[in-house]
């Protein structure tokens, strides 16, 4: 399969970058599905894109764009209220009964659960069998249908060898003149389309007009690809946020977020990418965060299992990222890129009886390559244990290069940066900023002056 990696110029759209032919690695199960292609762009701008890519592929009046449905489903609370409307059960009885239902989502035995310990519970279901069945019919079943917010599909260009449109392959609706598939995007997945998920990011478009201004006040030429192509080194920038001064960088700004930062002292873009991948509830639980700040600041030494350095050696020894995974059962057990792809699906939808059965396939190949049982083992329990949580090191880095550009610009050009961080601050976050301003910088808020003020800052 081949990929094209496109930028987006500020003039116009599209210009390639690089081709590289890879193989069909990244097609997935006996399906062979393509992966989704993930994209951000500027909020403003997201129209622009959705505009392009029908003009690029909707040639001779064939339609081969359209955007993916969503469907939200009934949940035991939402499910409990609409029967009990239908059936005319008292309303305050229906919510108490909801409100004690713990999980929003909920499944059909959650109900009987709750009928060991709760009297009330147990006699709604004696006193509602009506009610009680109805429920179970239509728990889980299709609530509402909407557009998803970001999926944009494009359809080959034939079919069976004869020129088709999107209709032939997925049934399509059009909702407020928009093309949308009656099929949801796990659906389209399992058809073997190629999903084009393009969202716009507000951070994005921040950063577009921090650039404007730094090129309008200060007669500069900055683009963001240049600050990307500077080396993503610039040690002013590390040390702010080393600092803790992190209001309005893009994921970094978090209380929680911001304290590790500042224990973990970043110094290269590598450690604000494992940043972003370590910093969420099942990493910190499993320890793994803390881990990598010990090995960082020097206090304990990395230990790597057989075959596995190449994969961990950037991360001190800890598995963060998906694709770590994919990298040690190939070079471990010789495993395929797409098996190794496959794999990480497996674990993180649960499916045991699969699992077993590749794991007797790595730890063979395993053995076939000189790995020690023992290391084997250990590689396998640590790939099923910590797979269902690990993140995508190339979504981490964009996150963390988006991160470094709004950084840069924070301790480079502070009164441009903070002007348009207070321009679209919520009444709340403004005091924060003009604190850390104040803190960390030589710009200042001067009193607003009738004759040169305008709305905003």
């Amino acid at each position: 399969m081949k990929i094209n990696s496109i930028k987006y110029s500020k003039s116009h759209i599209p210009i390639n970058v690089i081709d590289c032919n890879i193989g069909d690695g990244y097609l997935q199960g006996g399906g062979r599905q393509m992966a989704d292609v993930d994209i951000d762009f500027q909020a403003d701008r997201r129209s622009e894109i959705k505009e392009y890519l029908e003009r690029r592929y909707n040639l001779n009046g064939k339609q081969r764009v359209f955007s993916a449905g969503t469907f939200s489903t009934l949940k035991l609370k939402a499910c409990l209220k609409d029967v009990c409307r239908v059936h005319k059960i008292p309303v305050n009885l229906a919510n108490y009964i909801s409100a004690i239902i713990d999980n929003a989502d909920g499944k059909w035995t959650d109900l009987f659960k709750l009928a060991f310990s709760s009297p009330k519970v147990r006699k709604f279901i004696n006193e509602y069998p009506a009610a009680i069945e109805d429920m179970r019919l239509i728990l889980g079943q299709p609530r509402s249908a909407s557009v998803h917010a970001s999926a944009v599909l494009i359809t080959p260009e034939t079919k069976d060898g004869k020129e088709a449109e999107c209709f032939e392959f997925v049934p399509v609706k059009k909702v407020d003149n928009v093309l949308v598939s009656e099929l949801d995007g796990y659906s389209l997945d399992e058809i073997g389309l190629l999903k084009n998920d393009c969202l716009g990011i507000l951070e994005l478009t921040k950063i577009q007009v921090v650039l404007d201004e730094v090129n309008r006040v200060y007669g500069k030429n900055i683009a963001f690809e240049d600050i990307v192509r500077s080396g993503l080194d610039d040690q002013q920038t590390y040390q702010s946020l080393a600092e803790g001064y992190t209001a309005n960088v893009f994921q970094l700004s978090s209380t929680g977020m911001t304290k590790y930062l500042q224990d973990l002292h970043p110094d290269c873009i590598s450690d604000l990418i494992a940043a972003n991948a370590l910093y969420r509830p099942a990493t910190l639980e499993s320890g793994a965060s803390e881990n990598y700040l010990r090995c960082k600041l020097g206090e304990v030494a990395p230990v790597y299992l057989w075959g596995t350095f190449d994969a961990l050696s950037s991360t001190y020894g800890e598995l963060i990222f998906q694709e770590q995974v994919s990298q040690i059962v190939r070079e471990v057990g010789g495993f395929s890129l797409a098996e190794g792809v496959r794999l990480l699906k497996l674990i993180s939808k649960k499916k045991v009886d699969v699992i077993h059965a590749m794991k007797e396939k790595f730890m063979h190949g395993a053995d076939v390559k000189g790995c020690p049982s023992e290391d084997a083992k250990k590689a396998w329990s640590l790939i099923e244990s910590a797979g269902y949580y690990l993140f995508n090191k190339s979504h981490a880095t964009a996150y963390a290069i988006t991160a470094y550009v709004g950084a840069w610009l924070k301790a480079n050009y502070p009164s441009a940066f903070y002007t348009v961080a207070l321009q679209y601050a919520d009444d709340k976050e403004i005091i924060t900023l003009m604190s850390e301003m104040e803190q960390c910088s030589s710009a200042k808020i001067v009193p607003p002056d009738i004759n040169v003020s305008e709305v905003q800052f």
